[in-house]
C-alpha cells in the first residue's frame, strides 16, 4: 500500500513520515497526534496515521481517520484504503462498495484488485472473488503475495483443479513469472500430480524463485517419484534457505528414514521439535523411527504426544496400539483396554457421516460380495497372504472386490492381485469420508479389514459401518476394540477357544486349521547349508520386536554352545550407529563382535532367502513373534524356536509350528526356550535331517493347502453372517 501526503506543518511531518518509513511506529504514531492536536483537519496527518493503523494491525482505529480525511479532501486512494479498513473489520459489503468506487481510478492497481477479491469470497460470491484476485495477479504477476493468496483461497476451498486451469491460463500471458509457475506446481502436488508438478517447480527455480517452499515441493516430487537422494538434497536445499523450516526439515527426516538412515532422522527431527515442539507431524516421524530402532519406550512417549496434541487424528491413536503390541511389560488385559478406548475416541471425534446403515443380509446360500479393504496391495507381508486366498475363492459362491486405500499406483504385486480380484475400487487415500462413501455404493455383504492399527488403515469406516458384517483379518495381531467390527479371523492355536476371547471386542471365528496359508516365492532358492565349521543362530525379525529379556535369553545360549555365532539380520542394521548400539548391547552380555554377522535389507526375494543358507536355528522374537519370517525359515529348511505367551501376538508361531507338524519347537518358559535351541544345535545330523525334509513337511501341512484355506475362510463368512442375521432379527440394526 502506498500513502498520499497533502500539505501539513512540514518539519513535523516530515519527522513522522521518517519515523513511519523506517518502521519506528510508536514514535510516528505520536507525532501525527502532535500534528493534529494543532491542526486537527491536517488531511495529511489524517490518512498518514489512518494508513499507520493499517500497518499495525489496528484496521478499527483507521476506519474514523480514513472518513475525516476523505470527507475533507474526497480521493479515490482514500475510498481504497477505508474500504481496506472496513473489509478487515468484517463489514465486507460496504468495503466493496468503496472498492467499486475506487476502481475507475486504479483499472490496474493490484491491491485494490486483491482487497475487492477478498470482500466478494467474504460475501459468498465465489466466482466473483477469484475473478477479482486474477485480475490482482495479472496486473502485477510477480508480486509472490498476491500469486500466493489467491492459491491459498483455491487451496482452502478444495478448488485445486481451478489452481491449476487459472495459473495456467495466466502463465500464457505471463511465461516468465516465476510465482505463477511456482503456484502451478504447488496446486499440481496438492492434487497429487508430483510428476507434472516437478518441470513446473524446477522452471519456477531457473526463473529466480528462491524461496524455501519450492525446494520443499521439489522433494516431495523426488521422494514420491522414489528418487530419495534427490529429495533428500531439495529438503536440504530448502532447510538451508529457511533454517526454521520445521516442515522441511520433517520431510527431509522422512527421506533419511526411508533410506534407513535411523540415525541422522531422528537428529532431523529433534532439531524441527526444538523449534516447535508442538509440530505434530515431526512427533509422529520421530515416534515411527524410534519403534524401527527397536526403541519401544522412547516411541510410545511420541505416539502419545501426538495423540495429545491432535486428539481428533485417528491414526495417532492408532500408532500407539501398534506399538503397545511390542512392548514386553503389556499384558493382555492392559492391551484390551488401550484398544477399547480407540471405540471412545471415534464416538468423540470422528467426522465421518454417522447416518445409520442399513444392514441387508442376503439368504443362507447367496452369492456373497465380499470386500477386502486395505493399503498394503502392494509388495507387502499382508499381500503375500492373502494371495493364494484370494486365488483359490469359489467365485460360484462369491465375488471379490478390493478396495484399495494405498497411495501412488502400487507395484507388480498390486497388478498381480487386481488380477485375482473381479473388481478393484481406489477408494482415495486418505480420504475416510470418501472411503465410506464408496464402500457402501459398492453393496458388499462382508467387509474384511487387512489393517487393523497399521498404517493408512480404514477403521474409522468401520466405526460408521460399511457393510453388513465387517471382519477383521491377517495384518494386525489384536483386537480392534471396534464394537461395530463383528468379528476377528483366527484359529485354535492363535487364539485358544475361550482363552483370548475376554480380550476381544468382536466375536473370534476360528479356522480348523490355520488362519495363514503360505505362497512360496517362485524363484525361491533350495535348503542348503552354507559350509562352516560352527552352529550360526539367526532372527530375521525386524527390531521394533526384539525387547528384554530377549537379548539375555540369546546371549545365554550363545555362552551354552562355544563357539556359536548369532546372525541378525534386519531392516535398519546398515546404519553404523544403529550397527554399533547392537554391538555394544552383545557386548555387555558378554558376546564379542567376532561372533556377531549384522546386517540391514538386501534387495530382492532370493537374496534374502538365500541368507537362510548361513542359519542352523531360528530364534524367533517375544512377546511379538515373527509371521512371514517364521514361514520363510520353515520353507528354507531352518527349524524355528518360539516361546509361547498367552495372546495372539505371542501365539503366531505356536500355528505356523503345530500346523507344519513341530509343537517341539514351541517352548512354554525362557528356560525350555533356551533348552530346545541348545539341543538342536547339539544334534548337526538332526539339523541336516530337517533342512532336507521341512519344505516337503511344510507342502503337506496345512500352510499349504490353498484350497481348502478358502474354503474354511467361506465357511467362516458364513458363519459370520447367520451370526449377524440372528443379531438383527433380535434387535434394531446397530
Amino acid at each position: 500500500m502506498t500513502a498520499h501526503p497533502q500539505t501539513t506543518p512540514p518539519n513535523l511531518l516530515a519527522q513522522a513520515m521518517e519515523s513511519q518509513h523506517s518502521r519506528r511506529f510508536d514514535e510516528a504514531e505520536r507525532l501525527y497526534r502532535r500534528i493534529l492536536a494543532l491542526k486537527p483537519n491536517d488531511v495529511d496527518a489524517l490518512q498518514l496515521l489512518g494508513y499507520l493503523m493499517l500497518q499495525t494491525d489496528r484496521p478499527a482505529a483507521a476506519i474514523p481517520l480514513y472518513e475525516r480525511a476523505h470527507r475533507l479532501s474526497p480521493q479515490p486512494a482514500f475510498r481504497l484504503y477505508l474500504g481496506e479498513a472496513l473489509y478487515l473489520t468484517n463489514r465486507p459489503a460496504e468495503a466493496l462498495g468503496l472498492f467499486d468506487e475506487a476502481a475507475p481510478t486504479f483499472p490496474a492497481n493490484s491491491e485494490l484488485f486483491f482487497f475487492r477479491g477478498l470482500a466478494l469470497r467474504a460475501l459468498g460470491r465465489t466466482a466473483d472473488s477469484l475473478h477479482s484476485l486474477r485480475q490482482s495477479v495479472a496486473c502485477n504477476p510477480d508480486d509472490r503475495a498476491n500469486v500466493d493468496f489467491l492459491a491459498k483461497i483455491l487451496l482452502t476451498t478444495g478448488r485445486h483443479e481451478e489452481g491449476v486451469e487459472v495459473f495456467r491460463e495466466l502463465l500464457q500471458d505471463f511465461p516468465a513469472s516465476a510465482p505463477l509457475r511456482y503456484a502451478l506446481g504447488a496446486s499440481l502436488c496438492c492434487l497429487g500430480r508430483e510428476e507434472e508438478a516437478e518441470p513446473e517447480l524446477t522452471e519456477a527455480i531457473r526463473l529466480g524463485c528462491e524461496v524455501a517452499e519450492a525446494f520443499d515441493l521439489l522433494g516431495r516430487c523426488a521422494r514420491k517419484a522414489g528418487r530419495l537422494p534427490d529429495a533428500i538434497r531439495y529438503f536440504h536445499d530448502a532447510v538451508r534457505r529457511k533454517p526454521d523450516f520445521v516442515s522441511a526439515m520433517n520431510n527431509l527426516g522422512l527421506s533419511l528414514s526411508d533410506l534407513e538412515h535411523f540415525n541422522q532422522a531422528v537428529a532431523i527431527q529433534c532439531a524441527a521439535l526444538k523449534l516447535d515442539p508442538d509440530y505434530v507431524a515431526s512427533n509422529n516421524n520421530l515416534a515411527s523411527c524410534l519403534l524401527r530402532q527397536g526403541k519401544i519406550t522412547d516411541s510410545l512417549k511420541f505416539h502419545r504426544r501426538c495423540t495429545e496434541l491432535s486428539p481428533s487424528v485417528a491414526a495417532f491413536a492408532s500408532n500407539v496400539l501398534l506399538s503397545l503390541n511390542y512392548d514386553p511389560q503389556q499384558t493382555p488385559e492392559s492391551l484390551f483396554r488401550e484398544h477399547l478406548s480407540y471405540q471412545e475416541r471415534l464416538d468423540k471425534y470422528s467426522k465421518l457421516p454417522a447416518e445409520p446403515f442399513a444392514a441387508v443380509i442376503p439368504p443362507p446360500g447367496a452369492r456373497l460380495r465380499l470386500g477386502f479393504a486395505s493399503a498394503d496391495f502392494r509388495g507387502h507381508s499382508v499381500a503375500y497372504w492373502l494371495e493364494p486366498l484370494l486365488a483359490h475363492l469359489d467365485r460360484a459362491r462369491c465375488t471379490v472386490i478390493a478396495f484399495d486405500h494405498q497411495e501412488g499406483k502400487g507395484d507388480k504385486v498390486t497388478e498381480r492381485l487386481r488380477g485375482r480380484c473381479d473388481e478393484w475400487v481406489y477408494t482415495g487415500a486418505g480420504d475416510q469420508a470418501k472411503a465410506l462413501e464408496t464402500i457402501r455404493a459398492a453393496n458388499v455383504d462382508i467387509l474384511v479389514d487387512l489393517s487393523g492399527h497399521t498404517a493408512r488403515n480404514l477403521l474409522p469406516v468401520f466405526h460408521r459401518r460399511a457393510a453388513a458384517v465387517q471382519l477383521s483379518f491377517l495384518g494386525y495381531p489384536n483386537t480392534t476394540g471396534l464394537q461395530n467390527m463383528d468379528g476377528r479371523l483366527s484359529d485354535p492355536y492363535a487364539d485358544p477357544a475361550g482363552a483370548t476371547e475376554p480380550f476381544h471386542s468382536e466375536r473370534v471365528y476360528r479356522f480348523e486349521r490355520s488362519a495363514w496359508c503360505y505362497q512360496p516365492p517362485p524363484d525361491s532358492p533350495a535348503p542348503a547349508r552354507s559350509a562352516r565349521d560352527h552352529i550360526v543362530f539367526g532372527c530375521f525379525n525386524n527390531l521394533a520386536k526384539i525387547q528384554p529379556p530377549l537379548f539375555e535369553r540369546w546371549a545365554e545360549i550363545l555362552h551354552r554352545v562355544p563357539g556359536s555365532r548369532f546372525y541378525l539380520k534386519s531392516s535398519g542394521l546398515q546404519d553404523p550407529h544403529l550397527h554399533q548400539s547392537f554391538v555394544k548391547r552383545f557386548a555387555a552380555l558378554g558376546i564379542t563382535a567376532d561372533r556377531l554377522l549384522l546386517e540391514g535389507r538386501r534387495p530382492g526375494v532370493a537374496n534374502h532367502l538365500a541368507r537362510y543358507h548361513e542359519v542352523d536355528v531360528a530364534l524367533d522374537t517375544f512377546p511379538y513373534h515373527g509371521t512371514t519370517t517364521t514361514a520363510e525359515s520353515l520353507w528354507m529348511g531352518v527349524p524355528t524356536i518360539a516361546l509361547a505367551g498367552p495372546d495372539h501376538r505371542s501365539r503366531v508361531a505356536v500355528s505356523l509350528l503345530t500346523n507344519v507338524g513341530h509343537p517341539e519347537w514351541i517352548a512354554q518358559s525362557w528356560e525350555e526356550y533356551v533348552a530346545i535351541a541348545c539341543a538342536l544345535a547339539a544334534d548337526i545330523p538332526r539339523l541336516d535331517e530337517i533342512r532336507r525334509t521341512l519344505r516337503d513337511e511344510m507342502l503337506r501341512s496345512p500352510l499349504l493347502d490353498a484350497r481348502g484355506y478358502a474354503d474354511d475362510f467361506l465357511r467362516l463368512c458364513e458363519s459370520a453372517l447367520a451370526d449377524r442375521r440372528e443379531h438383527l432379527r433380535a434387535g434394531p440394526p446397530s
